[in-house]
């Protein structure tokens, strides 16, 4: 909780960070227990940290699956946002064997039903969209903040477009749009690997060294765990 903990000495520090995961991690800092911190505001907070658990774990989807939807609990409980972490979680999982990306969409739909119907149909039904143009496809799935568009929103552009065009896309749609691009990307990159990030967008990332260390260190993990 030290992360949580730094907000109190210096607001800076909050940087980025939404409100219901704010309002949670204060609430765990005050003595809540985790399994009881979560709102219950079905945004995508928790589906956008969950890629790591796909990576970690994409050789058993049900871990997979169970752990996505643990780490949602702390802070975003509603059942949609559970539903989205699992989504994203499994889709990052599935990326990585190379599976067709039609038919992640219908496993990671399949998977988050289990936690809510309403959010595995609408992820369903935005894969449905792919013969539209663009525009009016993302235009009527949305880029809220609710779980049940920004989600839907990634997939669709993880699916519809190359990986470069998916987070241009993703990032200039509107709305929540830092939520659609980094879900879209972590799909992307775990599909196509890293090959085809572009240097210019590298060259000026804020804290390069350090996420690309991170990174590694995931993947290293990833391998001790599951073997590939």
């Amino acid at each position: 909780m030290g992360w949580g903990s730094a907000w109190v000495l210096d607001e800076r520090l909050n940087r980025g960070v939404g409100f219901t995961t704010k309002s949670s991690v204060e609430q765990m800092l005050s003595g809540t227990p985790w399994q009881e911190s979560g709102l219950r505001i079905p945004t995508c907070g928790s589906a956008m940290r969950a890629a790591p658990i796909g990576l970690l774990y994409h050789c058993d989807l049900g871990i997979v699956s169970s752990y996505a939807d643990l780490q949602s609990i702390c802070t975003h409980c509603s059942p949609a946002s559970r539903a989205g972490s699992i989504a994203i979680a499994s889709g990052v999982a599935l990326s990585l064997m190379g599976i067709p990306k039609q038919t992640i969409l219908r496993i990671a739909s399949d998977l988050s039903r289990r936690a809510d119907k309403e959010f595995a149909d609408r992820l369903l039904w935005a894969g449905s969209l792919i013969d539209l143009d663009p525009a009016d496809a993302l235009s009527a799935i949305g880029n809220s903040p609710a779980v049940f568009e920004t989600v839907p929103a990634a997939f669709y552009c993880f699916i519809r477009f190359d990986p470069e065009e998916a987070l241009i896309r993703a990032a200039n749609v509107g709305g929540d749009t830092d939520s659609i691009a980094s879900m879209a990307g972590a799909l992307a990159g775990a599909f196509y690997g890293t090959s085809w990030l572009p240097e210019r967008w590298l060259s000026c990332l804020e804290g390069r060294e350090r996420l690309s260390q991170t990174a590694e260190r995931l993947a290293d993990l990833s391998i001790m765990i599951c073997g590939v």
